[in-house]
């Protein structure tokens, strides 16, 4: 993988497969995933046979981008209640 990261398609399996290249930082790898996710999600469109960064590409990669800076991992949504919680000994889950 000469790039920070690819996707393939397998027409067999019917299914994505997001490669990302492990030497990069946690940050990079965070936006190569989002940036191979838009391709996938955009694989099958109008656009895809013509160029791999589309205008269609560019807005669902920048909408997936939003949505995942907005989501702040997850910090700033309240607390669900969990069907199993810890035990009582724990304050939250060892993992």
């Amino acid at each position: 993988m000469k790039d920070c990261g690819d996707t393939t398609y397998s027409e067999d399996m019917e299914d994505f497969k997001i490669r990302i290249k492990s030497s990069q930082s946690f940050a990079m790898k965070i936006d190569t995933l989002l940036h191979e996710y838009a391709h996938c999600l955009t694989w099958f469109g109008a656009e895809s046979e013509l160029e791999d960064h589309s205008g269609e590409w560019g807005l669902t990669y920048a909408r997936l981008y939003r949505k995942f800076i907005e989501w702040d991992y997850g910090k700033n949504q309240k607390k669900r209640k969990r069907a199993v919680g810890p035990l009582p000994s724990q304050k939250e889950f060892d993992f």
